[in-house]
Formats: structure tokens, sequence, C-alpha cells
């Protein structure tokens, strides 16, 4: 569980490239404020973002309101609760957000009343409330992270068990239960979901075979689960990491972090995934935290927080980089000088504006748009 806000002071900050830039148009002049100075002041922590018809959402941990969950939206200039501030019935230890056509969603996971497990629930707001999506906390999480997806108004979530087991659920008839049936692996963790070509994909390391964790890449094909793909390289979760699964140009892509390389982005090309750009190049042997990316118009873009800063000419804590079809470079400029954490990536699928929030070393715990 990361430290709450009292004992590590940080500011959540959140930022956008001024302008949208075409895949071609690379090079910005910088990052800019968004919606003013600051959101939530003195109430977030932890922030995580999603933008869906160009409208960015930020949920954070409220502290406020005890560490429960909210949800902000720009609205104008302004930032602006989304239902009432910390909805979810107890503090959250880890969340998900994901915006479907202007509807969020939220997955997260609180712990039960004996304090040992974690159990899952995901809520979406109605327009009025946060509503509980199917039945209220209907799974005991395991080990690693969890994963949200949500297509034309179907929510999917993606998570293994006490003992490893790997589950993708949906919901039906008000209940959760396997999309396939039955389990994805015996031995899975750390998923993702994404869409490829109309269906549902999910990447995550397999161990229930003999060669030990192997990266394994599958697609729903709405009876069973559908190889495409594996990989030796391992899928690991630092801390802060979030690993993204997307379809961009007709290419699916995986963007995740490897304890040998730092961040890496695959690509599946035919019945293989390919490194985009050369292993190990885009973090240049720096210790990172917060990996997360995107991919827009075919072009991968991925966040960290540089704690080494050690290979960059003009090193700074915060930084963002996209494949120019040759290598891993900056985009833009530095975003931030000081020792940030909790660096998150979305993207405009309509403009292309590129968002990314961290926290900051101003003090205060307050969310700041840039």
């Amino acid at each position: 569980m990361k430290p709450w806000p009292w004992l590590v002071v940080n500011s959540v900050v959140l930022m956008t490239l001024a302008g949208a830039c075409s895949s071609s148009e690379k090079k910005s002049t910088g990052w800019s404020n968004v919606g003013g100075t600051e959101v939530a002041p003195n109430r977030a922590f932890g922030g995580k973002l999603a933008v869906s018809n160009g409208v960015p959402y930020a949920a954070f941990q409220d502290y406020s309101v005890d560490g429960k969950l909210s949800v902000m939206k720009l609205a104008g200039a302004k930032w602006v609760d989304v239902g009432v501030p910390g909805f979810t019935p107890d503090v959250v230890d880890s969340f998900v957000v994901y915006v479907d056509n202007g509807t969020p969603f939220v997955a997260f996971t609180m712990y039960d009343s004996t304090g040992s497990n974690e159990i899952l629930n995901v809520m979406k707001f109605d327009g009025v409330n946060w509503t509980s999506v199917g039945n209220a906390n209907f799974a005991i999480v395991g080990y690693g992270p969890f994963n949200l997806l949500v297509s034309a108004g179907v929510p999917y979530v993606a998570f293994s068990d006490l003992s490893n087991g790997l589950h993708v659920q949906t919901v039906s008839a008000g209940a959760w239960v396997e999309l396939s049936g039955a389990l994805v692996s015996n031995y899975g963790k750390y998923p993702t979901l994404g869409m490829h070509k109309g269906a549902i994909a999910l990447a995550y390391s397999d161990s229930s075979g003999a060669d030990g964790d192997v990266l394994t890449l599958v697609t729903y094909t709405g009876a069973a689960w559908t190889l495409l793909a594996t990989s030796a390289l391992t899928i690991n979760t630092s801390y802060g990491a979030d690993a993204t699964l997307v379809d961009s140009s007709g290419s699916l892509y995986f963007i995740f972090e490897n304890y040998t390389y730092g961040p890496v982005v695959l690509k599946l090309v035919g019945g293989a995934l390919q490194s985009v750009g050369t292993l190990g190049s885009i973090s240049n042997g720096d210790e990172v935290e917060y990996i997360s990316g995107v991919v827009y118009n075919g072009v991968p873009y991925v966040a960290f927080d540089d704690e080494a800063r050690d290979s960059d000419p003009n090193p700074r804590a915060a930084t963002v980089k996209y494949f120019n079809g040759t290598s891993w470079t900056l985009y833009g400029d530095y975003p931030n000088t000081c020792d940030i954490e909790d660096t998150y990536l979305a993207v405009d699928a309509v403009s292309g504006g590129l968002y990314l929030t961290y926290s900051d070393c101003q003090g205060g715990m307050t969310v700041q748009v840039r």
C-alpha cells in the first residue's frame, strides 16, 4: 500500500502538451496548464487519468474523506466533482479508472473486515450517483494488479485470485461471471485488457507450464481464448507500473515494465511480439518508477519517474518519450524539474493530446493542472 499523504508530502499535477500534434509533428514547445492551476487542492493522492470525448477525468485517493475514491472532470476551465467526493464504501487500496463514451467506471479494492483480503468492486457514474456494477465485493484479489476495460457499455475485469488463478469476468444478469465460463489460466498474473480487431485481448504472465513465467497474449473469440503470441520477456510490476494493451492503426501494442530492460513496448507482427526500438533504450539503464504508456496513430509514448537521471543530457524526474520511427526520444520538454512520483499518461483519442499526471514536490498534496 502507498504511504498516506500526511507521511509523504506531494502534489498531484496534471499537464498536457500545448496544442494537438499530428503523428508527423512530434516536437512541442513544452507542457502547458490544463484547467487552471489546481485540481482538488489538499485532497488528492495517487492520481490516474482517462480521457473521453475530449474531456479528461482525474481519479484519486481523497484524504479529505479518509482515503476513499473521488473523480473529477474538466468542465470548461474548471475541475468539478463527478458525483460526491469519496463515493466508495471505504478507503481504497488500488484502483483503475475507465471512461466509456462519457460514462466513468472505476474498479477498486478495499480490505475486508479482517484486514487481510482485498475485495474487488466496480462502480459507474449514472449521471447523478455512483452505483455498483453487478454484485458488490464479488472477488478477492490475489497478488498483483487488476485491470478494467469497458467496451460499448459492457465492463470487463481481469484479476488473479489467491491461488493465482487468472479470471476475466463480465456482468450477466446482474452478477459477475467468467467471460469464457472458466479460468483463463490456472496460474496467471499481471493481466492487462485491451481491444484488438473488435475482440477482447489479454496480456498476462503465465506460469502454468514448465518454462516459468511466459508473457502470453490471447484474444477472446466469443467461445474461448485463442493464443496470439508469447514472449520470453517477463512482465514485472515494481512500484507504480501500469501496463497498457492497445490497438492503434490496426496493430496491437503492449507497454509494460521488465526488470532487465525497464520500460518495454512490444508490437504484434504476424504471430510474434517484436520490440519497438532496441530493448532497454527507452530508459537507457536509468532506475525508473511509475511506468505507463499510450499509443496514438501508431506512435507509442511512455511516461515514467526517472529516479537515476544519469543518462539523459538534461535529466529531470518526469519524463515522456516517444518512438520517432528509428529511436526513442524525449517528447516536448521535461515536465518538471523536481523529484516526482505517480506518473500516469493518457491520450485524447480525438485530438491526440497527451495528458500526464504526477505527484510533485511542492507540498500540500494538491492536484495541479499544467
